[in-house]
């Protein structure tokens, strides 16, 4: 081949690739990356009025990355172990991209009201946690319940009794058969007049399981009823003696109630839970003090590791991809609270004082 003809051959080529990485990375595909996002130290963030606090040790809590990829980014992510890409039907469900953050903002709210309620309860007080209402967070695709509910709307009453918090539900529910029929009482709030109107429904439960979500969750009770909902409650006030907040930021999802919760331990008692560790956690609490399962956790590791961590708490069910590549860490398994602070006392953290109360503040 003559060079003229090499060179313009060449230049061919060179052309057509440019031509496929530009069309690749602005083509969009129905594809998320879950990527690894930030390592956050809590105890900055606890603001606590009315008892007095300590200083605390490091423990962090983690954030994916989740965005919409091109098909060059879904290539590039498929290629790299510390990304997920992941189509957009599993991240979305049957929910919109709105309904999705919707349901992250009130999964976070949730998580910091159950922290605030495990730590409270686990350093002697009594608390009367009090809501208006169970919000809609799931719908279970299949269920009849999926005809006339909207993810977003507040349950008040069920057969005319008041449903207060999500708890109440349950309640409510259990004691039924799979076939009954039940009057559901349906708050949705008007965005333009910021009022809620009120409807009734009639729905009927249906077989845990016949339902593939119900049974993982519920194998021994197949024959149980469901609606088929999940949910978080309104205007959640967990009466707690006194003031707490925690500045989450933008952070949406349920996964780090454990860490906000051990946090919050250590900022309400002396001795430092860490033992001087840079601790990483991740996990949901909740109320009754067990830890659930979060997702992303390949990426939370990287995440943790890149933060300096040197441990990282994860929820038992997510060992062996926490282990899969540790980054270094020391990963440490737990099922509930209890297991947690022996996991950090067994890396020099402090015990917790048994039934230690915070000195009112001065």
């Amino acid at each position: 081949m003559r060079p003229r003809h090499l060179w313009t051959a060449i230049a061919v080529v060179v052309a057509l690739l440019v031509t496929v990485l530009v069309a690749g990375a602005q083509v969009r595909i129905p594809y998320f990356s879950i990527a690894p996002g930030e390592a956050r130290d809590i105890a900055p963030l606890i603001a606590v009025d009315g008892v007095d606090t300590y200083e605390a040790g490091d423990i962090l809590f983690l954030t994916i990355s989740l965005n919409h990829v091109t098909l060059l980014e879904g290539a590039l992510g498929w290629a790299d172990r510390d990304v997920d890409v992941i189509p957009e039907a599993v991240i979305l469900g049957t929910g919109t991209e709105d309904e999705n953050r919707q349901v992250n903002r009130l999964a976070m709210d949730s998580s910091k009201d159950a922290a605030q309620v495990v730590a409270l309860t686990r350093l002697g007080y009594e608390l009367n946690p009090t809501g208006t209402g169970a919000v809609i967070t799931e719908i279970s695709a299949g269920t009849p319940a999926e005809a006339v509910l909207q993810i977003g709307e507040t349950l008040t009453a069920v057969d005319g009794q008041p449903v207060l918090l999500p708890a109440d539900l349950g309640a409510l529910i259990t004691d039924r058969q799979p076939g009954d029929v039940v009057v559901l009482t349906i708050e949705t709030l008007d965005d333009a007049t910021g009022q809620f109107t009120e409807r009734q429904e009639q729905v009927s439960l249906v077989r845990c399981g016949d339902i593939p979500s119900c049974l993982e969750g519920r194998p021994d009770e197949p024959d149980s009823a469901l609606l088929g909902v999940a949910s978080q409650p309104r205007n959640f006030d967990p009466g707690l003696p006194f003031a707490v907040g925690i500045d989450s930021g933008d952070v949406g999802g349920p996964s780090a109630g454990l860490a906000f919760t051990l946090s919050l331990l250590d900022v309400l008692t002396p001795g430092d839970l860490t033992g001087g560790h840079r601790i990483a956690v991740t996990g949901t609490i909740r109320t009754d003090g067990t830890v659930g399962d979060v997702g992303g956790v390949v990426q939370k590791a990287a995440a943790a590791a890149d933060s300096g961590a040197d441990v990282m708490l994860v929820p038992r069910g997510e060992e062996a991809e926490a282990l899969a590549n540790p980054h270094g860490m020391q990963i440490i398994a737990v099922d509930d609270l209890d297991d947690a602070l022996r996991a950090l006392e067994s890396v020099g953290g402090a015990p917790l004082p048994e039934g230690a109360r915070p000195a009112p503040a001065a």
